[in-house]
């Protein structure tokens, strides 16, 4: 299978990616950073060929393909501006292109298996998309120029519109798929100078909600998973030491979330997972959740503290 993921570069997006990866995904990931990119995307190759190498024998197809030394699924890096949808729609076709060029290439070392008839298009389908930019862009409501609310904005909630559609687009040519935006607990407990970044993570779950409604018919499942205080990235830049220690004393699991709890969710999201390259899921995963937005913040929203 193949999948995108939107900011992928760093903390929880590229948490997010090396789950996917781990897991035999064709991987393509993109931020504005060309460089944060190029860096990541090297790392997502190494985790890939360490977990290609790893599978267990008889597995999938992935074992017949690495018998006949074929490298693990492609991972790209691009560099992209997610709030673009001509940007946007690049990422996933350039992404999809990996996937088939790969598949091609596996088939003859897949005949006469029983993933031999199995054709291209389904061999690595896009089956996941995950977006997971964002800028923090924060800022006093009555001081916040046009200009840094426009970003905090357009950098989630318009990127989560464009992905949700290009991918959908996608999707429903191969059999469905899905789309997980990562937005934030945030507009649950909301911290003075974060107006427009909660509005616009609040409005990913509206745009969740609206399109799964849309989107079910052609096998496009459209979910939210909501971070709260996690210790990396965005959210450990902006504390500090003292702050982060009453943050994790606040919350009923007395610690801060990692980038690896948030990502554990969104595989969760993105399941079943069922291609002919990985492991079969042993049931339906979250097959029949759509709408839906998880947080994943250890109870914080729920302490009443």
């Amino acid at each position: 299978m193949a999948a995108v993921v939107l900011g992928g570069t760093g903390g929880i997006g590229l948490a997010i990616a090396r789950s996917l990866v781990e897991r035999g995904y064709a991987v393509g990931i993109a931020s504005r950073r060309a460089g944060a990119v190029r860096d990541a995307a090297a790392q997502l190759r190494d985790a890939a060929a360490k977990a290609w190498e790893g599978r267990p024998e008889g597995a999938t197809a992935a074992h017949v393909l690495l018998k006949s030394g074929m490298p693990p699924p492609p991972v790209l890096g691009i560099a992209a501006e997610a709030s673009s949808k001509q940007e946007v729609r690049r990422v996933v076709a350039e992404t999809m292109q990996a996937a088939a060029a790969y598949a091609e290439e596996a088939i003859p070392a897949l005949q006469g298996t029983q993933w031999g008839g199995v054709p291209c298009s389904q061999m690595l389908p896009l089956r996941a998309a995950v977006g997971c930019s964002g800028m923090p862009a924060d800022g006093l409501s009555m001081r916040q120029s046009e200009e840094e609310a426009r970003l905090g904005i357009d950098s989630s909630l318009m990127a989560g519109l464009w992905l949700t559609q290009e991918a959908a687009i996608a999707m429903r040519r191969t059999g469905g798929g899905s789309v997980v935006l990562v937005g934030s607990a945030a507009h649950l407990r909301p911290r003075p100078g974060q107006t427009a970044y909660a509005a616009a993570k609040a409005g990913l779950e509206g745009l969740a909600r609206s399109a799964a409604c849309e989107l079910g018919r052609f096998g496009v499942r459209v979910n939210v998973c909501a971070p709260g205080f996690i210790g990396a990235g965005m959210t450990l830049s902006s504390l500090s030491e003292a702050e982060q220690l009453a943050m994790a004393q606040r919350s009923p699991l007395r610690r801060l979330g990692t980038p690896a709890d948030v990502a554990a969710a969104v595989e969760f999201l993105a399941s079943p997972h069922d291609a002919p390259l990985l492991v079969r899921d042993a049931g339906p995963g979250a097959s029949f959740i759509t709408g839906q937005s998880l947080v994943v913040d250890g109870g914080l929203s729920t302490s009443g503290l």
